[in-house]
């Protein structure tokens, strides 16, 4: 299985779920958002790096389409990956994931993450995944807002 379809069987199991959280009483889930940290292993390699941009535009049509929205009705926040040198093609992907966002009116950039500690060459520490969750949720309710005027 790869990792769409499963994917598309955490979608299926998790609207098949009427009672989420298990009170008792019928629940609806509505997807408000995707929340997006990956591309690290992308660049790792300079093909699959160039072909970033057009991977995470695809994908992020296909699961708003999953999600039974039109191509920017559902918000995207993308993570931008760190720039600590342990991809050789970080910086390729890094300039795909802001040209996703460039690209789309309902996408966003969380570009904190430069700053995060690390627990190991991959991984932010405690800290940093805390900031993250709460950069995600500021950056989910900016683009729900619209653009100021």
């Amino acid at each position: 299985m790869n990792q769409y379809d499963h994917f598309q069987a955490t979608l299926k199991h998790a609207f098949a779920d009427k009672d989420l959280d298990n009170d008792g009483e019928p629940d609806t889930l509505i997807p408000s958002g995707i929340l997006w940290m990956q591309g690290e292993s992308d660049a790792d390699n300079e093909e699959v790096a160039r072909r970033y941009e057009s991977n995470l535009s695809e994908l992020m049509s296909l699961i708003r389409k999953d999600l039974g929205k039109s191509k920017t009705q559902i918000p995207v926040v993308i993570g931008r990956i760190t720039d600590w040198k342990v991809w050789k093609f970080g910086a390729i992907v890094r300039k795909a994931q802001a040209l996703f966002v460039e690209g789309d009116p309902r996408a966003a950039l969380v570009t904190s993450t430069d700053s995060y500690g690390n627990s190991d060459p991959w991984h932010y520490d405690s800290a940093g995944y805390l900031d993250l969750g709460e950069q995600f949720a500021k950056a989910l309710i900016s683009v729900e807002k619209g653009p100021s005027k």
